[in-house]
């Protein structure tokens, strides 16, 4: 299994559990900041689902027969029937990914790919560090921060604000935005 996922792709902000990268080179990005923000996620190894690491090893190019077995695996490896979580409903959920077991920190760092790609891209729009080692996301600023609207909003805000426009408001009758149009134009 070890062959499968440490040939993964991760992001460069991930450090943990990879060669050459640590809590210690996690850590040195941060150091000498003005501000340091560190989150720790909840159920991060039991939030991670069997749909997640079949598609996980599907996409790493397994046969679907062979990524369900090895996604199975990976679960029965966490169950003793339910783990307790006093904050889930009933006080019990579904267990998922094992913590502790070899292979869930590269299924996670490699399922944490786009959360990463997002938390850098903000970083280097807005001004801060990010990195992320397992459930610890790092945040951090060399100087006090003041946050300042880009240039050109990403895609990603504008098509976010769009589905939040579409879901939240009706859309106005055709002639409406006609008459909008015309009045931009003059």
């Amino acid at each position: 299994m070890r062959n499968v996922f440490e040939k993964l792709p991760v992001h460069q902000a991930a450090h943990g559990f990879l060669p050459e990268r640590s809590i210690v080179s996690n850590a040195a990005l941060h150091a000498g900041a003005d501000v340091v923000v560190k989150v720790d996620l909840l159920d991060f190894f039991p939030s991670v689902t069997f749909a997640r690491v079949k598609g996980l090893l599907r996409s790493a190019g397994l046969p679907e027969a062979v990524a369900i077995y090895r996604a199975a695996v990976h679960r029965a490896a966490a169950r003793d029937g339910e783990v307790p979580q006093p904050h889930a409903v009933g006080g019990h959920r579904p267990a998922g990914l094992p913590q502790g077991a070899p292979t869930s920190p590269s299924i996670t760092n490699a399922l944490c790919r786009k959360l990463d790609r997002r938390l850098s891209g903000l970083g280097r729009t807005f001004g801060f560090t990010y990195t992320r080692y397992a459930d610890d996301l790092t945040f951090s600023w060399r100087r006090p921060l003041t946050i300042r609207a880009p240039r050109r909003p990403s895609a990603c805000c504008c098509a976010a604000s769009a589905r939040w426009s579409r879901a939240r408001a009706p859309h106005p009758p055709e002639e409406d935005r006609r008459d909008a149009s015309r009045q931009d134009s003059a």
